[in-house]
């Protein structure tokens, strides 16, 4: 096993300085396209590992909830949604009365 994780890191440590030269000639949006697949693979890792230890459908809701609540603002704009709240709010009231 430890020969796995020391060749792993052997191979990492080969593939930095080239990876590196390469970010040289990118363009913002490719580097930053390559920060979001990183991140995005970084994220994957406890995701998976929640939900190979607990309940599929747990790791599921709690992946929906968050993109709601990053994606939402982000997709409507912060006035978007007090004006969503308000309106949900507006709507419970109409339908107790």
């Amino acid at each position: 096993m430890w020969r796995g994780v020391d060749l792993r890191v052997v191979i990492v440590v080969g593939f930095v300085p080239s990876a590196l030269a390469v970010l040289a000639f990118l363009t913002t949006s490719e580097k930053l396209y390559a920060a979001h697949n990183g991140v995005s693979a970084l994220a994957a890792y406890p995701a998976g590992h929640a939900g190979d230890r607990g309940s599929k459908l747990g790791v599921l809701l709690v992946g929906y909830v968050l993109g709601l609540a990053f994606g939402l603002p982000a997709a409507v704009g912060c006035a978007g949604v007090v004006w969503l709240v308000r309106f949900r709010r507006a709507s419970r009231a109409a339908a107790r009365s």
